[in-house]
C-alpha cells in the first residue's frame, strides 16, 4: 500500500510540475489558484501517507495489533497540516482562508 501511495504521490508531483509550466506568466483567478494549490496538497498528502504506511509496515512484524507507541510514532512523522490529527482522531482545526500560505 505504501509503495502504491508513493507511486501516486510521484504522479501527482509530476502533474503539479506540468501544470506549473503551463501556467507560467498566466494570471490566475482565486478559484484557479485554489485548484492549483490542491494539486500540491494532494501530492504532499500522498507522499506522507506513503511514509506512514512504510512506518507501520516496519513496526508491525508478525503481530496482529500494533502497539500504540508504533502508531503514535508513525503519526508524528506526518507533516501536512491536519493530516496527523485527523488520522489520530484529534478534533479538526479551522483552515487558513483561501490564498494564505501554509508552511509544513
Amino acid at each position: 500500500m505504501g509503495d502504491e501511495l508513493g507511486d501516486w504521490a510521484a504522479a501527482a508531483a509530476r502533474l503539479e510540475q506540468v501544470v506549473g509550466e503551463i501556467l507560467i506568466d498566466r494570471r490566475l483567478s482565486q478559484k484557479e489558484m485554489e485548484a492549483v494549490q490542491s494539486i500540491d496538497s494532494l501530492a504532499q498528502h500522498l507522499a506522507q501517507l506513503s511514509v506512514f504506511c512504510g512506518d507501520l509496515a516496519q513496526g508491525s512484524g508478525d503481530i496482529v495489533q500494533l502497539p500504540d507507541e508504533v502508531i503514535a510514532s508513525s503519526l508524528s512523522r506526518l507533516r501536512p497540516s491536519g493530516l496527523s490529527g485527523r488520522l489520530s482522531g484529534s478534533p479538526l482545526s479551522v483552515g487558513l482562508p483561501a490564498g494564505e500560505a501554509e508552511l509544513w
